[in-house]
Order: structure tokens, then C-alpha cells, then sequence
């Protein structure tokens, strides 16, 4: 299971390599990602609904959350990744963002990964 998320995570950020992504508007940006992951022949999945919610995006046991410029907290988009793991088709949840936060490394014993889209625009 690592490596393949190892593997989806490293094609996740080729994909975004020399690429202009909507920092602006969420609904936007997901169709610059969606661009983006076809680009490389990344198999996904959007809109994807969850046990306790809808994520943006499944790339395999993958949930990736896009959330940039809203109002939402830290702790709310914390909780949101929770939630997602509580579902046992979700191995490891990926937060895309142009928010300074941290997450932890695991949530609910489930890999927590971190990609700041500012730094993939340099």
C-alpha cells in the first residue's frame, strides 16, 4: 500500500510541475487538477462519495481535498480528513491547499500527506 501511495503522491506533483493552477476560485482550481492529472494518464476518480462526506478527488485508495481561500479553520479542515478516513476505502488522505496549516502524519492510523500549492507554482 506505501509504495503505491509513494507512487501516487510523486505523479501527483509531477503533474503539477510547469503547470498554471487557478489559486483563486476551488471550482476552478479541481478542473486545473483534473487537467493536470490527465496530463500524465493519472487514473482518478472526482467527486467521490464517502461513508461521511464527498472528497474532491480518489486517485486509487488515495482522498485528496482541495481547499484554498475559503473560511473554513485548521480544525474544521482537520475534521474534514478525519471523517474521509473513517472510510475503509480511503488507505491515506491528501490535503491540496494554499493555507498555511499543518497537519499530522496520520490520522486515524492512515497517512496524512501535505502538498502546498504555492510552493509547486515557484
Amino acid at each position: 500500500m506505501m509504495i503505491e501511495i509513494e507512487k501516487i503522491l510523486n505523479s501527483i506533483q509531477r503533474a503539477f510541475i510547469g503547470k498554471k493552477l487557478n489559486l483563486q476560485d476551488e471550482k476552478k482550481l479541481q478542473s486545473d487538477i483534473c487537467t493536470a492529472f490527465e496530463s500524465l494518464d493519472i487514473p482518478h476518480a472526482r467527486e467521490v462519495r464517502l461513508d461521511n462526506g464527498i472528497v474532491d478527488f480518489m486517485i486509487g485508495g488515495l482522498a485528496i481535498e482541495v481547499k484554498i481561500r475559503s473560511r473554513a479553520s485548521a480544525m474544521s479542515i482537520y475534521r474534514q480528513l478525519e471523517r474521509y478516513t473513517n472510510d475503509e476505502r480511503v488507505e491515506a488522505v491528501l490535503l491540496i491547499t494554499s493555507h498555511t496549516m499543518n497537519i499530522p502524519e496520520t490520522i486515524n492510523a492512515k497517512p496524512a500527506y501535505l502538498l502546498r500549492l504555492g510552493r509547486t507554482q515557484l
